[in-house]
Order: structure tokens, then C-alpha cells, then sequence
């Protein structure tokens, strides 16, 4: 049988989401969790939610609505991916 792996994936900021995809990843080996098992992955800005871009983030009307839309792109994901040899390029 294959290893489960999980890509766990942050986007944010460019200079912060690898670091912060990375602590995740650290707490989650701190808990327990093989770390051959975890890929901690930084996006950036480059997977937006649709309609959050930054195009259309620049048009909403007030800095509010703004940064309420960039709070909705802070987010960090887990994504369950089949491999047959665990990774190590953490």
C-alpha cells in the first residue's frame, strides 16, 4: 500500500507562506505526525479563492472590504496525495 502523505500547503504573503506552511508542519511533527508523511508547500499569492485576486481585491470600494478579502486568502491547506516513497525535501 501506498504512503499517505500530506501536502500542507499556506497561502499568504510571498515571503510568508512557506515559513508559515513550515510551522505548521513543526507542530504537527511535534504531535506525532512522521514528517516523511508532510510537505509543507508556500503558494504566495499564486492560488487566490476565485474571485479574491488581487485585481478584484483592488476594486472593492472600501480598505475594510479589502482586508477582509485578504484575510479570507490567509489560509492553510491540507491536501492528502498517494505517493509509494515518503519525501524528504523539506
Amino acid at each position: 500500500m501506498p504512503i499517505q502523505i500530506v501536502e500542507v500547503g499556506m497561502t499568504t504573503t510571498s515571503k510568508l507562506s512557506q515559513r508559515r506552511a513550515q510551522a505548521c508542519v513543526d507542530y504537527l511533527i511535534s504531535k506525532g505526525i512522521s514528517i516523511e508523511r508532510m510537505k509543507a508547500v508556500g503558494y504566495g499569492e499564486n492560488k487566490p479563492l476565485e474571485g479574491l485576486e488581487c485585481d478584484a481585491i483592488a476594486d472593492l470600494s472600501t480598505q475594510e472590504e479589502q482586508e477582509a478579502a485578504h484575510q479570507k486568502n490567509r489560509r492553510c491547506s491540507f491536501t492528502p496525495v498517494r505517493n509509494d516513497k515518503p519525501l524528504k525535501d523539506n
